[in-house]
């Protein structure tokens, strides 16, 4: 949708130059995705999977797509919640967790087993808090662009120099009591809570860092690295 080579960053001008590419990449990647879907799952068997708190969590996040991506289809269309501080990033962090978390347990055999757990949406609520974190780092990149629409992003209301101590240290705070208590209630190892501080660690030292990073590249791979280093240390978890 820009308007304009490189009027915000590297980023808006890579999206603007290869246009034809990303139409085409994106094209193949939802034909694959359609094929999947036809030829692996059982769609019957999927819809008959969806309780009451399935069809909340799924009627949220599909409300959240389409108020966040409502000016892309209708220019006109002002009220819109990328617009409203917290709510961009609770957007982001809601829609990344549901995709990546309870889709896949929805398609696994063992759904009605896990869903019936009540820590699975304590694990839900801890993933959503360590995304919506690394959503809000996000903004600092296009606090420039975000000014200018008129985007009022948590970052662009305190500042950036303010972000990291008022909002960042808080809800890694909250982050950790959660695992705090997860520790305790499935009584889990000491390596367990190393790993997860750790990755807080990680989390902070990537916040302070990225406040002088003007790359839009390097902005990208240390937020988004931060999401593969939790991968690899989820996964010491699990193969321990």
């Amino acid at each position: 949708m820009e308007k304009e080579e490189g009027i915000y960053n590297d980023r808006s001008f890579w999206y603007t130059k290869n246009k034809k590419l990303i139409y085409l990449s994106q094209s193949i990647f939802t034909s694959i995705c359609i094929f999947i879907g036809i030829v692996f799952f059982n769609f019957s068997v999927l819809i008959n999977k969806i309780d009451i708190k399935l069809l909340v969590i799924f009627s949220i996040t599909i409300a959240f797509c389409v108020l966040y991506y409502l000016p892309s289809i209708f220019p006109h269309k002002k009220i819109i919640i990328r617009n409203y501080g917290i709510l961009k990033s609770i957007s982001i962090a809601w829609v990344w967790s549901v995709t990546c978390c309870v889709v896949p347990i929805w398609l696994s055999a063992d759904y009605n087993l896990i869903a019936s757990y009540p820590l699975f949406y304590f694990h839900l609520i801890e993933l959503f808090i360590l995304i919506l974190i690394l959503a809000i780092l996000f903004d600092i990149k296009d606090i420039g662009r975000d000014q200018v629409e008129a985007v009022n992003t948590i970052v662009v209301r305190i500042g950036k120099n303010s972000v990291v101590n008022t909002v960042i240290v808080p809800f890694l705070l909250l982050y950790s009591i959660l695992i705090l208590v997860d520790w305790k209630i499935l009584q889990e190892s000491n390596l367990f809570l190393l790993i997860h501080f750790l990755l807080i660690l990680f989390i902070y030292t990537v916040s302070k860092v990225v406040m002088s990073v003007r790359s839009i590249f390097m902005n990208i791979l240390l937020i988004d690295g931060l999401m593969i280093i939790k991968v690899i240390l989820s996964s010491l978890i699990l193969w321990k």
